[in-house]
């Protein structure tokens, strides 16, 4: 789970690679940034402007 901890700023750079990703870690990886969004939405919604 250590490796779902992304800071915020890397989770919107990456958010379209996970989007676009097929591989089966990649997909586990994507769950984990859905999973964190949620919890810190006030923090993604910070970012996001």
């Amino acid at each position: 789970m250590r490796q779902c901890r992304l800071k915020p700023r890397i989770r919107l750079q990456t958010a379209s690679v996970y989007q676009k990703a097929n591989n089966s870690v990649w997909q586990k990886k994507q769950i984990c940034f859905l999973v964190n969004t949620r919890l810190q939405s006030a923090t993604s919604d910070f970012y996001k402007g």
